[in-house]
């Protein structure tokens, strides 16, 4: 099936897609040719799990440099954009955070950690939901409106955000 999305992307000259990083790495093991696979997609935008520093130069050079990464959770949202200019300088971080999205890096006590610390990155926004349902229906509510995705985190000197591992014992599987 990767032939094909390659295949229709070309012949209908699509400027955007959406795929996931699964889907992307599966165009990148069905082009063969010269050039880049989708030579009109001026934006190919990604999330639902994490690219490798060397797969971003990869879909760059042989897919397109209008590659952006959006890393974000199911339940709450956006968090950052790594945009296309970014993808190789930055290659080892998920952006910056999106627009409206406040982040920040903490400890277990909820304080915010100075720049190159590692912590648990939480965030909120205007599209984070504030409320949640849990495996047995209840609801709870997100503290001051901040969401723990489970992940840990640093701030970088650029703004950009690095992932150093997680804080939850959750397995995805499937990605």
């Amino acid at each position: 099936m990767p032939a094909g999305i390659i295949d229709a992307a070309r012949a209908h000259q699509i400027t955007a897609m959406f795929l996931v990083p699964t889907q992307i790495r599966g165009l990148l093991d069905a082009w063969h040719s010269d050039g880049t696979a989708l030579p009109s997609v001026r934006l190919l935008v990604t999330t639902g799990s994490a690219v490798a520093p060397h797969e971003r130069h990869q879909i760059i050079e042989r897919l397109t440099p209008g590659f952006v990464d959006y890393y974000g959770t199911s339940e709450a949202g956006g968090i950052s954009v790594l945009a296309a200019h970014e993808q190789i300088r930055f290659a080892d971080t998920v952006g910056r955070p999106a627009f409206r999205v406040e982040i920040e890096i903490v400890n277990e006590a909820g304080m915010r950690l100075p720049e190159g610390e590692v912590g648990q990155l939480r965030y909120r926004g205007p599209g984070v939901s504030r409320t949640h349902v849990d495996a047995d229906g209840g609801t709870f509510s997100s503290p001051h409106g901040w969401h723990y995705p489970g992940d840990l985190a640093r701030y970088l000197p650029s703004g950009h955000i690095q992932l150093a591992g997680r804080a939850k014992d959750l397995i995805i599987r499937g990605a």
